[in-house]
């Protein structure tokens, strides 16, 4: 039996020039790209200069060439090693006193290496400094912490030669190359017991003037004075990454841990790091947590997104493991990064982070022994652990790709469809109108399609006769057209069709002239799923980081399960991996909660207890959070909990005042079930809506049952009607069933009147729809189907076409395949919706009425 964090977490064997085991080495990381730098060979007792590069797309290590190595700086090790602009910032620690003596001595040298060029700098003189402060020059020290922001590299703490803490911090500037600031700073750190870690990406938690209740009008966007669609002012706002401004500086973090008997955890933070009068703030006591770290020795810092992680050995009389854990720096919560197996043996001691992927690299040996190896300060190199941190909701944004003014005014130039010429016909016929351009220029697909277009129109031309006595033989009558030089057939030259609902269509429009999600409808749950569909589909990667940010954003026990197959659909594994664990914790949770008079405003009883059932009984794997028997004040307070206002006893979100209402998946569930599957396949999801009563029928009044046994009795005697030749018997056979399989579930509601469509081919390809032949006019788009009646379950399903073609990974040229299937078992009506990334890409769907493309609680399409 293998746990869910394993998924999270993978092990790798390095190739190449493997550097040896070596004591005190640096590791720095640019962008894809890992240098390791200096230390002492303990095999040989001697210090090296060496320099190795890790690819880490491959793990092959390299030692590299230095083009003038007169200039390399002297072996040492316990020094520190920065990043700056494609430049390796070297400084002290413990070398030799003379290259031909093996007396020590301990270094005050700044160097730096050119990633460029691949050659060290010549030595400086670093005695420079400004007004005649010779105290801003530092002592030589080893061990010492330092980074580097704002362009100016910070040196904290360390030991000199007599191992005395050395209690300052200096600063030196990377562009005047001086030294220029000098502070105390009475505390002791160390590598052994402390981390600094710098923050060069900020984070931004909201637009400037922009989130809940701010007025957007002042940005008084209209291209139109006499359009009655104003621009729209309700913006949402995600976190997003920017580079460090002068209102918003980098930051400094400084976590200590000492007294390892009884753990003494302190964070203090660097703000105003470009003034001379930077400041240092304690954040030790804001920190807390249901478990807190261990003492970690030589810990090792990072910052990604905003969550400080800290990893280092973790020693104890009974149990030795390499210890990850993340501090939240929203909340100034810890959690614990479970690893997986494996991390459980081998020796780890060294980590690093690489930002692009989002991934906590940790060096090693998977043989080797960490008490023995620590004991030694040894460092391996022969595997690397590859933790996900996207999966436990850890990542750095994407960036912003335009201004909030550039994209408020996107946004209007759609809504009051300025310099618009082309459009967007959507599922149900409705158009979009918008400006061929803008699709162009931020839709590579649309543009190779628009290209092979035109290409394949002057080949037309060309081709006409000039006169009518003009009439040359064709030299091949039946020359085929090869699929990459034929153009996508929904595409005219007014207009493109597309396979998706309105609001889809609008969400998607809505992306491309603004380059992001800003926008209520675009946030709803239903139309994130369709929109990383699209993303995968049309290979848009900045969409599919903007959408997976906002499903991690929104991830909760009601909307896990639909994350979790439009992510295993789409191939997005970090962020199915965490929906997978919401569901699963979802399941372990009691069915039973206290009723809303009982609960205070932050879900707890007023006593202060938790506001969870004491039963014993728990949900089946992949039940939603949502349950049976929620009263009216229940379903009210969670909806204004969640900005989501009831409609018609459900939970729905009015997007506007003119658009569709779209209720998604926070309505209350009776039963839903996960049937696990691999994971290109996809996952089984069974789904029913109850309307609020939660009693079962019995099986001699239930009408599927009762629907079944009139069924069988008619196909006893309809047996010796079936053809004589087998393959007309299987076609008959197979249109019984599914006529059979309908009726069961027409059989399901009988309160409401609906239209059935039932058709089949020689190929089996068999379109069922279902729909409701009402329709409400304040919900021309979207709209789950309500059953009004109390003592009847309430469905809303559409049954769509099965594509039959071979399985394939994703992502392909042709159209999603969906599989949807009813059955009853217990006496309990169930659908059954099973989707597989089969063919998945809407631009060759095989059929016009293409299926919403969301899976789970989606609701049903009505034009």
């Amino acid at each position: 039996m293998h746990s869910v964090s394993d998924l999270t977490t993978f092990a790798r064997r390095t190739t190449g020039d493997v550097p040896p085991r070596i004591v005190g080495a640096s590791t720095t990381v640019v962008r894809s790209k890992l240098y390791l730098f200096g230390g002492r060979l303990p095999t040989e007792r001697r210090m090296v200069s060496e320099l190795y590069e890790l690819d880490l797309e491959t793990f092959v290590w390299k030692k590299l060439e230095i083009s003038n190595p007169q200039d390399a700086p002297a072996p040492r090790y316990f020094h520190s090693t920065d990043a700056w602009n494609d430049h390796l910032v070297v400084f002290g620690g413990m070398g030799y006193l003379d290259e031909a003596s093996e007396e020590l001595c301990v270094l005050a040298d700044l160097r730096m290496f050119d990633l460029n060029t691949r050659s060290w700098i010549p030595a400086e003189d670093n005695t420079a400094f400004p007004n005649d402060r010779t105290d801003f020059i530092p002592r030589a020290r080893y061990a010492h912490l330092s980074a580097v922001t704002a362009n100016r590299f910070f040196l904290v703490g360390g030991q000199d030669l007599s191992n005395l803490w050395l209690d300052d911090i200096h600063v030196f500037d990377l562009e005047t190359r001086q030294w220029v600031q000098r502070h105390e700073y009475p505390k002791h750190c160390g590598t052994y017991r402390s981390a600094a870690v710098s923050a060069p990406q900020r984070v931004r938690t909201a637009y400037p003037g922009i989130g809940p209740g701010a007025n957007t009008s002042s940005l008084g966007l209209r291209f139109r004075p006499d359009n009655a669609n104003n621009p729209s002012t309700d913006l949402l706002c995600l976190p997003y990454t920017e580079s460090a401004t002068a209102e918003d500086t980098d930051q400094i973090f400084l976590y200590s841990n000492y007294n390892f008997t009884d753990v003494k955890r302190e964070l203090e933070v660097f703000s105003g790091l470009d003034s001379p009068d930077f400041s240092v703030a304690d954040r030790s006591a804001s920190m807390s947590g249901s478990s807190l770290p261990p003492g970690l020795r030589f810990p090792t810092g990072v910052i990604c997104g905003t969550h400080l992680l800290i990893a280092g050995t973790y020693l104890a009389h009974s149990f030795q493991a390499f210890s990850i854990w993340a501090l939240n720096l929203e909340t100034m919560e810890w959690s614990r990064i479970d690893p997986g197996a494996v991390l459980a043996t081998g020796s780890w001691s060294r980590a690093c982070l690489w930002t692009e992927k989002n991934q906590f690299l940790i060096f090693g040996n998977r043989d080797g022994n960490l008490v023995n190896d620590y004991n030694r300060r040894l460092l391996s190199w022969d595997d690397v652990a590859c933790i996900d941190l996207e999966a436990f909701g850890i990542y750095q944004p994407p960036r912003l790709q335009m201004n909030i003014r550039a994209q408020a005014t996107g946004i209007a130039a759609l809504e009051q469809e300025a310099f618009a010429d082309f459009d967007i016909v959507c599922h149900d016929g409705r158009r979009l109108r918008c400006n061929r351009r803008i699709l162009e220029e931020r839709w590579p697909w649309f543009r190779e399609q628009r290209v092979l277009y035109l290409a394949k129109a002057r080949k037309a031309l060309e081709d006409l006769p000039t006169t009518a006595a003009d009439v040359e033989l064709p030299q091949q009558v039946d020359r085929p057209e090869t699929d990459d030089m034929t153009p996508d057939p929904r595409l005219t030259p007014r207009a493109l069709h597309l396979s998706e609902p309105y609001p889809i269509c609008l969400a998607f429009l809505q992306y491309l002239y603004s380059l992001n999600l800003i926008t209520p409808l675009q946030h709803a749950p239903a139309v994130l799923s369709g929109l990383l569909v699209l993303s995968t589909t049309y290979n848009l990667s900045q969409l599919q980081a903007l959408v997976k940010h906002a499903m991690h954003r929104g991830l909760n026990s009601s909307t896990s399960v639909g994350v979790y197959e439009v992510a295993t659909l789409c191939d997005c594994q970090s962020l199915q991996i965490r929906a997978l664990k919401v569901v699963m914790a979802s399941s372990r949770r009691g069915l039973e909660r206290p009723s809303a008079s009982r609960l205070d405003g932050s879900g707890r009883n007023p006593d202060g207890s938790s506001g969870r059932s004491t039963d014993s009984s728990s949900r089946p794997r992949g039940m939603s959070d949502a349950h049976n028997g929620h009263s009216a004040s229940d379903h009210a307070s969670s909806s204004r909990t969640n900005g989501v206002e009831p409609v018609n006893g459900h939970y729905g979100r009015q997007l506007s005042s003119q658009g569709p209402i779209i209720e998604h998946s926070e309505l209350p569930l009776r039963r839903s079930s996960i049937r696990r599957s691999s994971t290109k396949l996809g996952l089984v999801t069974i789904l029913e809506r109850d309307s609020g009563t939660g009693a079962t029928p019995s099986a001699a009044s239930h009408p599927t049952v009762a629907s079944q046994r009139r069924e069988d009795l008619a196909e006893s005697s309809n047996m010796a009607s079936l053809p004589p030749d087998p393959a007309s018997t299987r076609k008959v056979l197979a249109q019984r069933d599914i006529h059979r399989r309908w009726r069961s579930i027409s059989d399901l509601s009988t309160a409401d009147s609906r239209s059935i469509n039932y058709s089949t081919d020689d190929q089996s390809s068999k379109t069922l729809s279902r729909q409701n032949s009402g329709s409400s006019p304040s919900s021309p788009g979207l709209s789950h189907t309500t059953d009004t009646t109390p003592s009847s379950a309430e469905t809303s399903f559409v049954l769509t076409p099965v594509d039959t073609s071979p399985p394939r990974s994703l992502p392909t040229k042709s159209g999603p395949r969906l599989d949807y299937s009813q059955t009853a078992p217990d006496h309990t009506p169930l659908i059954t919706v099973r989707s597989s990334p089969h063919n998945m890409n809407p631009p060759r769907y095989r059929h016009p009425q293409v299926p919403f493309p969301v899976y789970g609680m989606r609701p049903a399409l009505q034009s």
